[in-house]
């Protein structure tokens, strides 16, 4: 019977820091988190204040929070950021085998990290819209080329762009122009084994919906501040994205709807793809028997009880066994 509380204790199947006290099941120390010099630090709070071994807890809780961010929901409310922080600290936690309370000061170093994680998506993105064509120069006659680029690719109706598309030309390859995966390739797959998408592999295997997009969100914000013919650099905050991303969402929602099968087929050759920069072997999901095996398997289980031997040749194979 649970009928005690004990603070900086926890279940050992529970990662929680107070819980209701059993006496058949074992506890585990919650550890405080301490600072780096035994002091708190003046400023703004930052992994390092902490000692070196709770501030790699801190990264790690960081990059487990920013690929929630990414391949969830980009624009998660207050409720859903604190939500993740506080299970992002625990699976952590939980990885390292050790416990450790999650005080205020942390909770928001982890969940304060969003908007900074999406303007680093945003300068990643700008350097790859010289793949599109746009060129840096003030010349007149280039100032006109990347006018035309960009109406070409955004149009006068931002909703019907295809910048995104394989092809643009035919409008074909919908959502699966190159620099699509070369950006999500670059962000989360270019650092070899401490890659996100190696960490992370089961959040990006196959790439998700939401990842799709705010990667098409951030694309089409770089190449609209091409539209002058020169870069104009845009704030990219919530409030002048979210709008677009929730409609990129939704577009691929409808998409994916027609035939689920078949795009989650493609999101996975995307996966696959963007693998290819780490130079590590390409990891498949566990997806149980096959179908041939399954198949086979039901056939030749379907006419044998399991209590005897159901032929000749199996009870040979068990000549022998005690």
């Amino acid at each position: 019977m649970e009928d005690s509380t004990t603070a900086g204790y926890y279940y050992a199947d529970r990662a929680v820091s107070h819980h209701n006290v059993s006496a058949t099941r074992p506890l585990v120390e919650v550890k405080t988190p301490r600072f780096r010099n035994g002091h708190t630090p003046d400023g703004k709070p930052k992994a390092s204040d902490y000692e070196p071994g709770v501030s790699r807890l801190i990264l790690h809780a960081i990059r487990d929070w920013e690929v929630r961010l990414f391949t969830i929901n980009a624009f998660p409310d207050q409720d859903l950021q604190l939500k993740w922080a506080r299970e992002s600290w625990d699976a952590t936690c939980t990885t390292v085998g050790d416990v450790y309370e999650l005080p205020d000061r942390i909770l928001g170093l982890i969940r304060g990290c969003g908007a900074n994680t999406r303007g680093a998506f945003h300068d990643e993105a700008r350097k790859l819209m010289k793949e599109y064509g746009f060129i840096k120069d003030v010349s007149a006659r280039t100032k006109a080329k990347n006018i035309l680029l960009h109406n070409s690719l955004i149009g006068e109706d931002p909703s019907e762009a295809v910048f995104h598309f394989k092809d643009v030309q035919s409008r074909r390859g919908y959502r699966q122009n190159r620099v699509v995966v070369s950006l999500i390739e670059e962000e989360f797959f270019s650092k070899k084994l401490a890659s996100a998408g190696v960490v992370h592999t089961d959040q990006f295997q196959p790439f998700s919906l939401p990842l799709l997009g705010i990667t098409i969100t951030t694309l089409q914000i770089c190449i609209q501040e091409w539209a002058e013919g020169t870069f104009q650099p845009m704030v990219f905050s919530e409030s002048n994205v979210k709008t677009l991303y929730e409609h990129h969402l939704a577009a691929l929602k409808d998409y994916n709807s027609l035939n689920p099968a078949v795009v989650a087929k493609k999101r996975m050759k995307m996966y696959e793809q963007a693998w290819k920069r780490t130079g590590l072997h390409v990891p498949h999901a566990t997806k149980g028997l096959s179908e041939t095996t399954r198949r086979q398997a039901q056939e030749e289980l379907a006419g044998h009880t399991g209590d005897t031997s159901d032929s000749e040749g199996e009870a040979d194979a068990l000549d022998g066994v005690e």
